[in-house]
């Protein structure tokens, strides 16, 4: 095929494709012009100012208590942390589990 005729058939194509649609309302995508972080960071707007520390110390203690499940026993720190923390491992973790979801569904619902 030569380079004439390659441009003859591009011209063509061209001739015969539509022209491109402008954005009028009906092609419009089906989602807001609204930022994400707009819709998640107002989630506490409505509750009480002293809620957000009280959440935040329950958090952290969650995930204190969750890491502490899950440390190996070498990992701790002398022989009576690991009697004491080794035994009581699915307790911990399942506190800590819990605590976060009352955090989570404090923070959903409010």
């Amino acid at each position: 095929m030569s380079v004439a005729a390659t441009a003859e058939l591009r011209r063509l194509v061209k001739a015969a494709a539509p022209p491109p649609a402008e954005p009028g309302p009906r092609q419009r995508r089906g989602h807001s012009e609204r930022v994400l972080g707009q819709m998640f960071t107002k989630q506490l707007d409505r509750a009480p100012s002293w809620i957000r520390p009280v959440l935040v110390a329950l958090l952290f203690l969650a995930i204190v208590l969750l890491g502490l499940a899950a440390l190996p026993e070498a990992a701790l720190p002398g022989d009576r942390m690991a009697a004491l923390v080794a035994p009581r491992r699915f307790d911990l973790a399942l506190f800590g589990f819990g605590m976060l979801t009352a955090v989570a569904l404090v923070v959903f619902f409010s």
